[in-house]
């Protein structure tokens, strides 16, 4: 098999790059933000996971899952804190008009977006290295998201790997998106790779689809989940590990023995 004839298809957020490091920086401030709108502060001493499981509770009624707008996020966790957090102002919740309140909230939520879009995640462990090794051999690389794909040019550019990708293609994670992308590239000839840090979006999928799929596992782990039923072909923690497995499959292409969890 011609290293021509390999197709590797990466996730992004949380993958090649720590999208939740950033996110928690900007979730924490939000979170500060809607304290400062109703007068009242979290009880609790993780202020992250306070967050997260009301982030968690409105994804999971949301059609769009975690791409939901934001300023439900600041809705519901000032109803959270009205309920049981600890008072700081006597008289603040009453003190601003709903016109107001509702106008602060609409601009915390507007600095939420932004604070994420001006951050530069970094990238995770053997990332630049595998993306480069790829490269010399031939191995083709599609990034996958279903966030913007501009969004994603500008931070694959800012750390200089682009000349390593192929396309960056954008849509929802479906089987029929990684056939799509799979088709594009040689279709059955193809020896096909998926990687990603989601069961759900980056393994289910791309498996039914006749790719090899590897998780790699990130800080960003859901309590809400699907296909927990399904299982990678590799679980790998360095992205340095993808192109090893990546260059077996290449010499001998046939079911290996799974790299331990």
């Amino acid at each position: 098999m011609s290293n021509k004839d390999i197709l590797l298809v990466t996730d992004a957020d949380n993958t090649l790059w720590d999208t939740n490091a950033a996110y928690a920086q900007a979730q924490l401030a939000l979170l500060s933000d809607v304290e400062e709108l109703v007068g009242a502060r979290t009880v609790e001493a993780d202020r992250l996971s306070f967050l997260r499981r009301i982030d968690e509770k409105i994804a999971a009624g949301h059609a769009r899952r975690w791409k939901y707008p934001p300023r439900l996020l600041v809705d519901e966790l000032a109803q959270a804190l009205l309920r049981s957090g600890e008072t700081r102002r006597r008289g603040s919740r009453t003190s601003t008009s709903k016109s107001e309140a509702d106008g602060r909230a609409v601009k915390i939520a507007s600095e939420f977006l932004s604070r994420v879009a001006e951050q530069w995640p970094a990238l995770r462990p053997g990332v630049k290295c595998c993306l480069q090794d790829l490269k010399s051999v031939g191995a083709r690389v599609v990034v996958a998201t279903e966030e913007d794909a501009e969004r994603c040019q500008s931070i694959l550019e800012h750390y200089r790997l682009r000349d390593y990708i192929e396309e960056i293609a954008s849509g929802n994670k479906s089987v029929s998106f990684f056939r799509d992308i799979g088709n594009r590239f040689g279709g059955a000839k193809q020896l096909c790779f998926s990687v990603g840090d989601q069961l759900d979006r980056d393994v289910a999928p791309a498996k039914l689809a006749g790719f090899v799929t590897i998780l790699f596992p990130g800080g960003f782990r859901p309590t809400i989940r699907q296909h927990e039923d399904v299982e990678p072909d590799f679980v790998v923690h360095s992205y340095s590990e993808v192109v090893r497995i990546v260059r077996r499959y290449a010499r001998r292409p046939r079911p290996l023995e799974k790299v331990a969890s």
